[in-house]
């Protein structure tokens, strides 16, 4: 990997996490954590394809920018699905 391609995969990273994350917080309001996730995944799948051609060109834009929203998707769906504890019981002690 030349250094180039590290930077550039350094600032995909950047970018996604702050857009899938800003898009995200606002489709809580009215969905899912899941779906969320999913919506912001999307929506910014199509900010790629749209901005990327222009930029990178299509292919290579996609080849740095999916890797990085399906590893923000993965991790998103994985802290959806996890269980939270109630919250009575974060002290640890039984409630009587």
């Amino acid at each position: 990997m030349t250094v180039s391609l590290i930077g550039e995969l350094i600032g995909a990273l950047l970018i996604t996490y702050v857009l899938t994350r800003s898009i995200r917080k606002l489709g809580e309001k009215k969905l899912t954590k899941r779906n969320s996730a999913v919506v912001a995944f999307l929506v910014v799948l199509a900010l790629v394809l749209v901005i990327t051609p222009f930029t990178f060109g299509l292919f290579h834009g996609l080849a740095l920018y999916l890797p990085c929203l399906t590893l923000w998707l993965i991790i998103d769906l994985f802290k959806a699905t996890k269980r939270q504890p109630p919250k009575d019981s974060e002290s640890g002690f039984p409630c009587s």
